[in-house]
């Protein structure tokens, strides 16, 4: 991105940052062709609200949309021209998407049956997590669901519809601060799909992705990309046996978690440039991840 953005203003409300562009007046973002929202969950609304009445520019702003179900409401009703407005799902762009949208077009897995997500980091452990507003449930109502589920929960909505039942435990692990720093999800989808989700921010760093099929089982593990196809794979006693893998991409835990943010920039980008129109349905799911996770219930 060397070279492409080019920073006029960063705003913080309250700090005087040491920086010559820093500023704690809103206003001076007005100026710019292009603002970046990436601030706490909870302070998203207010500035895109802010930002919805006489500015005409882009805006990326970090997921979710809001913390809370009447802002989400007003959100679609504000003067925004949602074709400039991009929320950074991140995993919408990462090689697990593409691999998986290649192989449900392939046939390599066949009707897809049930899915596995785990999602696990040690950040409530960390010494500065308890004075966050990660940890303060007031800020963070929905806490590691709405920071982390919510990109897994966005990514199979798009792939299989939304969410049509689902049971939500989450609970706080690690002691530290109020808001759910763990969470377990089973949904269904509108195609049938089950999925069993493990997110946390209370256990050792892990990501493992599984989807079975009628015809093949699709796997991410130890950052490696793996499909088992056909289904019917036999020995020469005509018993089935495991199907044969078929490595489809390998990559560092850096590559994994940084690629998608990259990617997602680039294609923000790539329309700010070009002064096109983001596509509609892209608000509209973010609106839609974003509106599950808020009517959650336990």
């Amino acid at each position: 991105m060397s070279g492409r953005v080019k920073t006029e203003v960063i705003f913080h409300p309250k700090k005087k940052l040491d920086h010559v562009k820093a500023t704690n007046k809103l206003e001076d973002l007005k100026k710019c062709d292009v603002i970046f929202i990436l601030s706490p969950n909870h302070t998203h609304f207010q500035y895109l609200e802010y930002f919805s009445l006489d500015y005409s520019g882009y805006i990326y702003c970090e997921k979710p949309p809001t913390t809370s179900i009447e802002d989400l409401n007003k959100l679609s009703r504000l003067p925004l021209d949602h074709s400039k407005v991009f929320f950074n799902f991140q995993e919408r762009f990462g090689n697990l998407r593409k691999i998986l949208e290649k192989s449900l077009k392939d046939g390599s897995i066949g009707d897809p049956l049930s899915c596995s997500i785990l999602s696990t980091q040690g950040l409530a452990f960390k010494e500065n997590y308890a004075q966050s507003w990660r940890s303060d449930i007031k800020l963070h109502p929905h806490g590691v669901a709405e920071t982390k589920a919510i990109h897994f929960i966005d990514l199979l909505s798009i792939l299989f519809g939304n969410p049509k039942d689902y049971s939500y435990l989450p609970t706080n692990r690690s002691g530290n601060g109020t808001a759910a720093d763990h969470c377990n999800f089973s949904l269904t989808f509108e195609n049938n799909l089950t999925a069993n989700l493990v997110m946390s921010y209370a256990a050792p760093l892990a990501f493992e992705f599984s989807l079975l099929g009628t015809n093949g089982l699709l796997e991410y593990r130890n950052n490696c990309i793996s499909v088992r196809t056909p289904r019917d794979t036999f020995d020469d006693k005509g018993y089935f046996i495991t199907p044969p893998i078929r490595i489809e991409a390998e990559e560092t835990e850096k590559e994994r978690t940084q690629r998608p943010l990259e990617l997602s920039l680039e294609y923000f980008l790539s329309h700010v440039e070009s002064n096109h129109k983001l596509p509609k349905e892209l608000f509209e799911q973010s609106l839609d991840s974003n509106r599950f996770i808020l009517n959650l219930k336990l």
